[in-house]
């Protein structure tokens, strides 16, 4: 999904189509990134998971800090459309790669969609996004303190990191 909208954002004639293609690749990069943690916590035996993940934290966050610089090269030097453009090779490569080097395992759990969690969780992270980003327009009141309390309380019950 990541590497096929990247190429519907780079081919877009104009913003009316690169805005839903680039939703649908920040959809698949947010279904991507949890796959490949829970690819290293599988792959990795208990011994070497914990540096497998400090690899993988290490190579996120220098993502993170030279994504930015390496799109304003492309933008400057070739244009917009190769920042979306650059995504498709490498997207091949992996899907390519995760076939062949990657173990096809199968722990024998069915998964289900959690139809309670999921929005509970959601109105959780809300609750303290909401009252992050806008504490300070609404000074700081009652209303604010309680839903970052509300999304604090749910977040620490269930796990989620706030």
């Amino acid at each position: 999904m990541f590497t096929l909208a990247g190429v519907a954002c780079g081919l877009a004639p104009s913003a009316g189509p690169l805005i839903p293609a680039r939703g649908l690749q920040r959809l698949g990069a947010a279904l991507l990134a949890p796959q490949t943690r829970a690819l290293v916590v599988s792959v990795f035996p208990a011994q070497r998971r914990g540096t497998a993940m400090g690899v993988w934290g290490m190579v996120a966050g220098l993502a993170t800090l030279s994504g930015p610089t390496l799109g304003g090269i492309l933008v400057s030097i070739v244009g917009w459309r190769w920042i979306f453009l650059v995504d498709v090779p490498i997207g091949a490569a992996a899907l390519v790669l995760t076939y062949l080097v990657v173990p096809h395992e199968r722990n024998g759990r069915g998964h289900r969609f959690d139809l309670v969690g999921v929005p509970i969780a959601t109105a959780a992270l809300f609750c303290l996004a909401f009252g992050l980003q806008e504490g300070e327009r609404y000074g700081w009141g009652a209303g604010i303190w309680g839903l970052l309390a509300a999304g604090f309380a749910r977040c620490s019950a269930t796990g989620t990191s706030p």
